[in-house]
């Protein structure tokens, strides 16, 4: 057992189960004033370091407005190839002709799952093959990727993607 240095003068009149319960308390109030003045000081850090890593990825995975120009929009009429009903968002595929005649792959990113169901949204809403024209926000850099807003079917029935 190590001889710890006491903070206060022990009584010697007091007796010793007396003695050894003040040494244990004193030894007791020092390590906790240790640790908490350790802990406040750690604390901030940590808290700072927490909400620095939540907003790096909140800001990349809520990026639209990073990757696509909400300020426009466009309209792309094609057939389907895919629909991926994956989490965190849903993805519809298209096979679209440009003004040229040639086929561009392009792709829309729709919101979460939940929100899409909310909206009337199934897993099965899309087929491959299906006609529909696709209406959103383009990305800024050019790329047949777009920000879905609504789809339009080939039977004239419109189906948001957001509430």
């Amino acid at each position: 057992m190590r001889n710890r240095p006491v903070p206060f003068q022990l009584d010697p009149a007091r007796g010793s189960a007396q003695r050894a319960c003040d040494w244990l308390w004193g030894g007791l109030v020092e390590n906790l004033v240790q640790i908490v003045g350790t802990a406040l000081a750690v604390f901030p850090v940590t808290a700072v370091l927490l909400l620095l890593s939540l907003t790096g990825s909140t800001f990349a995975h809520h990026g639209f407005v990073s990757w696509f120009d909400m300020t426009r929009s466009t309209t792309v009429k094609g057939t389907v190839t895919s629909f991926d009903w994956t989490n965190p968002h849903a993805y519809i595929y298209l096979d679209v002709k440009n003004e040229k005649g040639a086929i561009e792959k392009w792709s829309a990113e729709l919101g979460a799952l939940a929100m899409l169901t909310r909206a009337g949204w199934r897993r099965d809403t899309l087929k491959p093959g299906d006609q529909i024209t696709a209406i959103g926000n383009p990305a800024k850099d050019g790329k047949p990727v777009m920000h879905l807003d609504k789809i339009v079917f080939a039977n004239g029935q419109e189906l948001s993607s957001a509430l």
